[in-house]
């Protein structure tokens, strides 16, 4: 297995691993052992960016109403034999208790609960009501300040509220923020892709932390076969969404040979401004199956012909004008008389593809192989849409229409 990647988080001077592991109420629901065996998977695989909150007891068992997860989250990373200085880790400020309670006070509890004298991201969440956004930077800039965080972000916040958090920073002169956790997956992608929200990323050079990207695991399909889980009596919009949307990813999944979290992942992963994906796992299983999903990438076809063909569809490449497709990292070589290895497959959103057919053909970076013709690879984009703007922009047409679902009619049906 490859080295896992890292990420700029932002202006903050971190380094964070392509895949950080959280802890919802995870750590103290399963066996200790079973816990380690997590972490130390973790571990294995190259994450070195880890997320812990403080949560209130649910399980009725805790010796404290609330915080036992930062306690229990402390003392596995601690005998997994992580070293501090190697990881991030990041918490919450949930403004639980303010003003009773100030920022400083909530992070010095957390702090005490994990057996930490500082936290590397402290992400505050949405501002209660009567803290004024400038007063909020304020007390969390403070936090920076005084060395107990290294950086500091925001969890699920609007783009409007997140713009005017920019804005109050820059007129304390204190840092940007690093990082925004949002909810982006196949069946949530509109907070992120909000253009607000997209331009103040870009402005304030704030890295994605994508959450929710499987949709409380209902785009892993284990919900299609019986089974059970949190998401059982999740009536989100997402989550519904994932279950009625499962079993067409699902099949997508099993047409190209990958796992479904693969497909769900490889949609966040190629986010512009992704930091890192968000996951939690109960198993070590579970750990290395998102870890796979890092090998669905963009990959560039090597100096051939003027033609290939797969699958009976022909694809345009020479190296004068790479054409780009998505593909395994490690299957983008082509074999025998012009032939691409069967392992090349689309397996990136639909509605990125789009983008990235109509950037090369806006740079004139794709071959024709016939009149007028704009060479696709089969699954690779909604033939419909390519289509249609290819012929009203370019006088294009599509040799071939994907027969069915792609990646991104799952996610907009």
């Amino acid at each position: 297995m490859t080295a896992l990647p890292h990420r700029r988080l932002g202006s903050s001077g971190l380094d964070v691993s392509l895949f950080s592991l959280g802890s919802w109420r995870t750590f103290e629901r399963i066996p200790r052992e079973q816990g380690l065996a997590v972490m130390r998977a973790a571990r294995d695989a190259g994450i070195t960016f880890l997320d812990d909150a403080r949560y209130n007891d649910e399980t009725g068992n805790a010796p404290i109403p609330t915080g036992w997860s930062e306690v229990v989250f402390g003392e596995l990373f601690r005998d997994t034999g992580w070293e501090r200085d190697r990881v991030v880790i990041a918490n919450k400020l949930w403004w639980e208790f303010w003003p009773e309670q100030s920022a400083a006070e909530e992070l010095e509890g957390s702090l005490g609960r994990m057996g930490l004298d500082h936290i590397d991201l402290i992400y505050t969440m949405q501002p209660p009501d009567g803290l004024a956004i400038a007063d909020l930077v304020a007390e969390v800039s403070g936090l920076v300040a005084s060395g107990r965080a290294r950086a500091w972000g925001v969890g699920n916040w609007t783009a409007e509220a997140l713009t005017e958090a920019v804005a109050a920073t820059r007129s304390l002169g204190a840092p940007l923020p690093a990082a925004a956790q949002l909810p982006y997956s196949l069946v949530r992608a509109d907070w992120v892709r909000d253009p607000a929200m997209e331009a103040v990323l870009a402005d304030a050079d704030i890295g994605l932390v994508a959450s929710y990207v499987l949709a409380g695991g209902t785009l892993t399909g284990k919900y299609l076969s019986g089974g059970s889980g949190r998401a059982d009596r999740d009536e989100s919009a997402a989550a519904v969404a994932g279950k009625r949307r499962a079993a067409a990813l699902v099949d997508l999944a099993r047409e190209w040979d990958v796992a479904p979290t693969a497909l769900a992942f490889a949609f966040a992963l190629h986010h512009p401004r992704l930091s890192s994906v968000l996951f939690g796992a109960t198993s070590p299983e579970q750990v290395r199956e998102r870890r796979l999903a890092e090998g669905v990438r963009l990959s560039r076809p090597r100096p051939a012909g003027p033609t290939r063909r797969t699958r009976g569809v022909r694809l345009a490449a020479s190296p004068a004008t790479p054409f780009w497709w998505a593909g395994r990292h490690d299957g983008a070589v082509g074999k025998g008389d012009g032939e691409i290895s069967s392992r090349i497959q689309c397996q990136l959103p639909t509605a990125f593809m789009h983008e990235m057919v109509m950037l090369a053909a806006n740079r004139q970076e794709v071959v024709d192989v016939g009149p007028a013709t704009i060479a696709v690879p089969d699954d690779m984009v909604d033939g419909a849409v390519v289509e249609r703007r290819g012929a009203a922009r370019y006088g294009a047409r599509l040799i071939h229409r994907p027969q069915r679902p792609t990646l991104g009619q799952i996610g907009s049906t």
